[in-house]
Parts: C-alpha cells; sequence; structure tokens
C-alpha cells in the first residue's frame, strides 16, 4: 500500500489546488465561521496536515496577528505551501515531531483517511492550550454512496485497511466521547451533489485529487472499468463535518 507521504509527494501535489467542486474550500469556510461564532481570539495555530497551505493563508487573512505552524508529511506539498503563506512549516507527521509550546488552535481538514483519530486526539490534548479550540474537518465511510455500492469488490472491512475514518458520524461522535479529552461545541455537517459531466473530470477526481486516491490505485482496473461503463453525467454525495471541539 502506498504511503501518504508518496502519495501526495509523487501524485496529489500535482492536482490538490484544483479543489474540484471547492470540497477543501468549503470546510475551511466552515471552520472560519465556527472559529468567529466562538469568539476565538487566540495567538497560535497549528494546522496538521497542512497540505498546500490553503486553510492557513484563510486564518492569516481572518486572524492577521495569528502565529502559524503547519505540519504535514509531504515535502512538495510544504514547498508550495512556503509560496502562500508565511509560518513555521514542520515536515513530519503526530508520529515523528514534538512542540515545545501549546497552541490555542489545533486544526486537521480530513487527515482521519490517515491518522487514526485516537492518536489524533492524544497529540491535540499535549500541546492544545487549557482554553484552546480544536476544528476538525472529516468524511466518514458513509461519504460517495452511490460509487461504493457499484464497487462490489469493496466493503467496510475492507475499506478499514487503507483510510481510518470513521464508519459512520455517530461512530465519530462516540469515539470523541471515549477518548475523554474532548467535547464536541458545534457541529456543522455538509453534503454536496457532485456532478461529474466527462469521464476525464471523473478520472482525474478519483485517481489524483486525494479523496479516494490510495484505494484507487490499489484497485486500478476495477474503478478504471467503474469509469468507463458510467453514464455522463455521473453523480454522487460528498458528505463531510466540520466540528469545533473543547477540553472537557
Amino acid at each position: 500500500m502506498i504511503s501518504a507521504e508518496t502519495l501526495y509527494d509523487d501524485i496529489v501535489s500535482q492536482h490538490y489546488d484544483r479543489d474540484h467542486f471547492d470540497l477543501q474550500a468549503s470546510s475551511h469556510a466552515a471552520g472560519l465561521a465556527q472559529l468567529r461564532q466562538s469568539g476565538f481570539a487566540g495567538h497560535t495555530a497549528l494546522d496538521i496536515g497542512c497540505g498546500t497551505g490553503n486553510f492557513l493563508l484563510k486564518l492569516h487573512q481572518a486572524y492577521p496577528r495569528l502565529q502559524l505552524w503547519g505540519l504535514d508529511p509531504s515535502q512538495k506539498m510544504l514547498a508550495i505551501a512556503k509560496t502562500k503563506q508565511a509560518a513555521d512549516y514542520v515536515a513530519g507527521t503526530v508520529e515523528t515531531v514534538a512542540f515545545a509550546q501549546r497552541f490555542d488552535l489545533i486544526s486537521f481538514h480530513f487527515v482521519l483517511a490517515y491518522e487514526a483519530l485516537e492518536k489524533l486526539l492524544d497529540f491535540t490534548a499535549r500541546y492544545l492550550a487549557p482554553n484552546g479550540t480544536v476544528l476538525i474537518g472529516t468524511t466518514t465511510m458513509e461519504n460517495f454512496p452511490e460509487t461504493f455500492a457499484r464497487c462490489d469488490f469493496l466493503d467496510f472491512d475492507l475499506l478499514s485497511g487503507f483510510v481510518s475514518n470513521p464508519v459512520s458520524f455517530d461512530a465519530l461522535q462516540s469515539r470523541i466521547a471515549d477518548h475523554g479529552a474532548f467535547r464536541i461545541a458545534d457541529h456543522q455537517p455538509q453534503v454536496k451533489t457532485l456532478e461529474f459531466p466527462t469521464r476525464e473530470l471523473l478520472h482525474e477526481f478519483v485517481f489524483h485529487s486525494g479523496w479516494a486516491s490510495d484505494i484507487s490505485l490499489a484497485f486500478k482496473d476495477q474503478f478504471e472499468a467503474l469509469i468507463n461503463g458510467a453514464d455522463y453525467p455521473y453523480r454522487d454525495t460528498f458528505k463531510s463535518h466540520s466540528l469545533l471541539l473543547r477540553r472537557l
């Protein structure tokens, strides 16, 4: 199975900022709205899985005095991020880095596919300031239901070997509660209908966007057959969740 670092260095970094259907942008906007509504007035922020720096850029625009850090395993993604927004960028994961300080805000958008929730929450509990805020943007395995229904070669057990996304939002809530360090202070669900007018756009989304690239590469022939045999425009549903957490 291809590592997240290799996947993003070799494939996704070249396509990531196209953000088809504004899926990343919509999640970022929801998180920023939650921050504003919460009255956030912190001084430091760490974005885990910062990618090409888009959320850090938006944080800077909303909170110009905020000191920013970005963490990502992909050197190519970080190289792009450095051209957009000044921040302290660190190459690595929550398992390989340590910080000498705590942060008023820790965020991670769509990282649960690659890092287990419990590891992310352990790391966050260690480095979040006492009155800090946590922002999570994530999907669950309830995402892309129409495509999943066509993939008779996949099931939840098999998917779990590739991604660590929670099976459902109920499961996500339960795992946060079971962890015991945080409570959900605000939850904003998002649902979008995605329409792919051409085979080429669906192919790029499936193989290159990062949303399903690791799974599609592992089952390349099956996904190629699905794409070639689909009727266009092809439609599916994107379901995500934006959560604001507080310490218990």
